[in-house]
Order: C-alpha cells, then structure tokens, then sequence
C-alpha cells in the first residue's frame, strides 16, 4: 500500500504539470488498490481515504461527472470520522472536505453545502497556528467560500472579510511559490466583486493589478493560464461597468474629478496589457476603445449618445445608487430590478447597446479604408495591435526593445525619431509586410506615453500616407460621414512626404 500512495503521489504532481489524463487515471486507480489493501484500524488509512478523494475531485474537475463528485465527498467524510480531535491531520481533512462540499453547493445549488463547507474549513483555519506552511491555502480556501455566499445571498460582510483573507493569503505566500498566483488572481477576483457591487473605481485598479502579477507568474504554456481566463471573463465584466458608473455620476465636474483621481488611463492600459499577455485581442481592443472613449467623452464635457426618458432615467439611477451604497438588504431584489429595467431599456429602439462597450465586430470597421496601428504602453511591456481590414483577426506585435521609461524620456527631438523607426515603426511594417500590405493609408492610435510622438516623421520612406485617431469610434464615424472635416471627430490627417 506504501508503494501505490508513494506512486500514486508522484502521478498526481505530474497530472498537475501537464494536466495529461492517463496520469490522472493511474494516480486514482494505485489510490484505490492502496484503499482496499488497507485494512480498518490501520493508522494510514484515513490519509489514503483522503488522497482516494483528490483523485476523484480532480476527475469531476476534469469532467463534471456528478458520481465523481460525490466518491471524492463520500471518501472525505471517511477519512475525517477516522480522525481524532486533536490529530496532527485533522485540519487537512477539514480542508478537503470543505472542498467537496463547496463542488457539491456548485454543481446543485444547495446554501446548506456552502454553509456546511464554511464551517469547515473555518474549523481548519483555527487548527493552523500562525507561521504554518499551509496556513496560506487554508484561508484562500475560507476566502473563497465566503465569497460564493457573498454571490448567493448579497451580504457585503462576506466579501469584505473574504477581502481581507485574500489579503493575507497573498502576504504568506512568498514569490517563488507555486501558490502566489492562485492566489492572486483569486484576490483580483473578489475586488472586480466589490467594484461591482460599490463602483469604487480603485477596487477595478487593483484588481487589474492583482491579475496582472498573476498572469506574469504563470507564463505561457502554463496550466493555470487556462483557469485565467475565466478570472479574465470577470475582469471584463468588471470593467464594463465603467460608463455605468460615471453615467450615474451627478454632473460633468464630478466625473472629470473621478477620472482623474482614479487613473482610468492607467486601468485601461493595464487591462489592455492583461487581455494582451492572454492572446485576447478582441478584449484588448474592446477594453482600449472604452477607456479612450470614456476619458474623451467626460475631459471634454460631452453628453452620452443615447437619452432616457426621464422616468427612465431616475429610476435607473435610483436602483444603481442603491446597488452600488453597499447595503445588505433586498441586495439581489434590487439587482434583478435594475437587469429587468436595463433589458427593457435595451429593446427600445436606437438603444440596443445602452452602457455596454463596442464589440469588436463593430470596432474592426475603423480599418475599412486602411489598416490601424493601436499602440498600448504599460510599465510590464508595450505593445501594438494592427486591425488589418474588417474581415482579419488583430494582429499583436511586440515591441520588446520598447519600456516605458523610454517612451517617457526621450527629450531630443531628433534622436526620438531614429529610435521610433528602429523599435516601434520597423516592427509594425515588418508585421504588414508579412500580410502582403506594402503601401496604402495607414492609421495610428496611440495610447498613453506613445500619445505625442512623431511617428508619422519618422520612416525614411514615404510609402504609406499617415493618419492618426483619437479612437476607433471617431474614425468610424469619419468612414460614414466623410463630407464633414476629420477634425471635426478629433481626427488629425498628416501625409508624409
């Protein structure tokens, strides 16, 4: 029995690395061949019953299989009737358990398998003295309950506290532990939680930047860079809710202070950066236009597209002003009323996408009569996105010679332009040159520190004819209406000769 656990251990690391499934099939059979060579008494066997069921959560992980789930809770619930109070083990058994109730709370729904599942590990908890090595995973596993009661029954406590878990979560787990990520981008989760349920714009800055320390440690080809996506999905949904915020805000001034003070320049091109390092370039694209559009619209003083009746209007303040005050009460009564009123809104006619962002299918247009060249800039990397013509997927070209605090220093009008040639202009031709576009109108929209920059003087060849655009939107707009001046939409032309 010895030999299959020790076995069975090695194949479970290696399923974790490389997620292969006959791994994951020979660790849970040599599990239960150790299980029924055991005999009952045997001191090892509530630790086989234990490792027996992290076989099986991680075969209902992989496949949703319901039977899978219950093995794994039935096998914990063993191990810990085998497990005295006060044994050396017990708090790993709670855990374990805690995890097989959580899965069953998802998979059917039952309050009384989370509130069970709670109890649990917050039992768990208490058994890991301060400074213990597993102390760490114990709390991200309480925060995370905590933060499914939070989504079930609208308790902004539960939130708060699973914060503030997360928090230490994150502070006990050093660097280079396989772990920090985890728990990372588990603390970026419940923030994107908070910013929806508050709209403090702060609780979406940090939680883009929790994703992104995530999303570095986890580099390409890893495992976990999967499980991001779906962290990614909630960063999105998250920063959606940006033009909400501001749309409900009382007047210009108010919202021109908000974005300042809030950096929502930084937020864009960190989330753009995420969206990038996760090969999401509609996101990207998406998240980028919103920012730019969302800055513009408020620095200069314009009113939103599309109009409410005011009936409308108040009531759909009211119930996001209540939403977003952070009380407990009739929490989910008061969203469903406000996402009943938001579909009835969005029926009406001219109204369809009221306070949701672009799609990329829309925005792709802004290419119909030449390619567009998105520069991001960002302290981890910067980057560009070419949106070829309406029909190509973006195109991501790194520009790695490329940081910030270069794009920041450069003082010398004529140096800035030799070094833009070399590092950002070469790139982006050598990019089109692959694409069979040689020559023709070219589109720049750059971003951040790149905003200013001189890149239509810079190449010593005149084969394109260089544009700039404040947005996507605004050279759409310019596409459909080209009887009226490009300045008009904030669009600059400069022809290079």
């Amino acid at each position: 029995a010895e030999c299959l656990k020790t076995l069975a251990i090695s194949l479970t690391d290696r399923y974790k690395r490389f997620r292969e499934l006959e791994d994951l099939t020979a660790a849970l059979q040599s599990n239960q061949e150790a299980v029924d060579l055991t005999p009952e008494g045997h001191p090892g066997r509530a630790d086989l019953l234990k490792r027996l069921a992290v076989s099986f959560t991680a075969r209902y992980h992989r496949f949703g299989e319901l039977d899978d789930l219950m093995r794994a809770l039935k096998n914990n619930e063993k191990a810990l009737d085998l497990t005295p109070e006060g044994h050396p083990r017990r708090a790993h058994y709670l855990e374990s358990l805690a995890g097989s109730l959580r899965d069953k709370y998802k998979q059917l729904g039952d309050l009384n398998d989370l509130q069970a599942s709670i109890q649990k590990i917050q039992e768990a908890v208490n058994l890991v003295p301060e400074g213990h090595p597993d102390r760490a995973i114990f709390l991200s596993v309480l925060a995370t309950a905590l933060g499914d009661r939070f989504r079930y029954l609208g308790n902004l406590n539960d939130l708060e506290v699973a914060l503030q878990i997360k928090k230490e979560a994150v502070e006990l787990t050093p660097e280079e532990h396989p772990d920090r990520a985890e728990h990372l981008y588990s603390l970026a989760n419940s923030l994107a939680d908070r910013y929806k349920r508050l709209g403090d714009l702060e609780d979406l800055e940090d939680c883009l930047e929790n994703f992104q320390k995530a999303v570095k440690l986890a580099p390409a080809g890893h495992p976990d860079r999967i499980e991001y996506l779906d962290s990614l999905a909630v960063l999105l949904a998250a920063f959606e809710l940006l033009p909400e915020i501001l749309w409900i805000s009382h007047s210009i001034p108010v919202r021109q202070d908000a974005i300042r003070r809030i950096h929502i320049g930084e937020a864009t091109s960190a989330a753009t950066r995420s969206c990038i390092a996760l090969s999401y370039l509609h996101s990207a694209v998406e998240i980028l236009e919103q920012g730019l559009g969302t800055t513009f619209q408020q620095m200069l003083q314009l009113k939103t597209d599309v109009e409410l009746e005011p009936e409308q209007e108040n009531l759909f303040k009211s119930l996001s002003s209540a939403l977003y005050s952070g009380g407990t009460v009739d929490a989910h009564d008061i969203a469903n009323q406000r996402q009943h009123l938001l579909e009835n809104i969005r029926k009406q006619p001219g109204l369809k996408h009221f306070l949701l962002p672009k799609p990329y299918s829309t925005l792709c247009h802004a290419s119909r009569e030449g390619p567009v060249v998105i520069l991001n800039s960002h302290k981890d990397s910067c980057d560009g996105i070419i949106i070829l013509n309406p029909t190509s997927e973006p195109v991501h070209v790194p520009l790695p010679n490329v940081t910030l605090d270069m794009l920041q220093s450069y003082q010398c009008f004529a140096d800035i332009l030799t070094w833009l040639w070399s590092y950002v202009i070469t790139p982006v031709y050598e990019v089109l040159e692959l694409h069979g576009i040689h020559n023709g109108r070219l589109w720049w929209l750059p971003t951040g520190a790149f905003t200013g920059l001189p890149l239509h003087a810079s190449p010593p060849t005149n084969q394109f004819i260089h544009s700039y655009t404040a947005t996507l939107g605004s050279l759409i707009e310019a596409h459909a209406k080209k009887s009226s001046p490009l300045a008009k939409f904030g669009i600059t032309g400069v022809t290079h000769t």
